[in-house]
């Protein structure tokens, strides 16, 4: 007995196949503005720990030379920078004092302590994408592989025509959840 016409595998795949495509997009585009978001606090901290920086040196009496300021334009390695400054004993007592200010200035570190929970919200957001960009593409990869099917079952197995079908639904209903609680997510954050 059949109970789906001929081509109704064929529509509903394909149907399935476009919808969760644009879902994708849907969800990356939340992804997307949440990242530029991100990246943008990311270079305003940047620019505000150089302002400081820079008004640390300002302050010094004497330039300082250019390998240690190669070092405070990068600053993932400042606090390394830092370090050898005021480990080194060549360097002038002035230059080290104004070092030994800007190491130990609160305002510095809460700067870096903000910059660093900018970068793992970064890590975050893309750990929190992979799954529900994983679960549509299961649900599009189940689609692209049952719709070539979708004629065999209804010739040959039409008692069982109905089980990819619910079981499709059922993954897209799956999918659908975690896009959506992905979407709140990052609205909320």
């Amino acid at each position: 007995m059949n109970i789906f016409d001929n081509n109704v595998g064929l529509y509903f795949y394909s149907a399935v196949l476009q919808a969760n495509t644009a879902l994708i997009a849907f969800a990356a585009v939340f992804a997307v503005f949440r990242f530029q978001a991100i990246v943008e606090s990311l270079h305003h901290k940047d620019s505000e720990i150089t302002s400081l920086i820079e008004y640390f040196f300002a302050r010094i009496p004497m330039e300082a030379p250019d390998e240690i300021r190669f070092h405070f334009t990068h600053l993932t390695t400042l606090r390394h920078a830092l370090e050898e400054i005021l480990a080194n004993p060549s360097y002038n007592p002035p230059y080290k004092e104004s070092v030994q200010k800007l190491s130990d200035d609160t305002h510095l570190e809460v700067l870096f302590v903000e910059r660093t929970h900018l970068l793992q919200k970064q890590r975050q957001l893309k750990a929190l994408f992979r799954l529900p960009l994983i679960s549509v593409l299961i649900v599009i990869v189940m689609s692209l592989c049952l719709l070539p099917l979708s004629n065999y079952f209804h010739n040959y197995l039409a008692q069982w025509e109905y089980v990819p079908i619910v079981a499709t639904i059922l993954t897209n209903i799956w999918s659908l959840v975690i896009n959506v609680q992905f979407v709140f997510r990052t609205i909320n954050e």
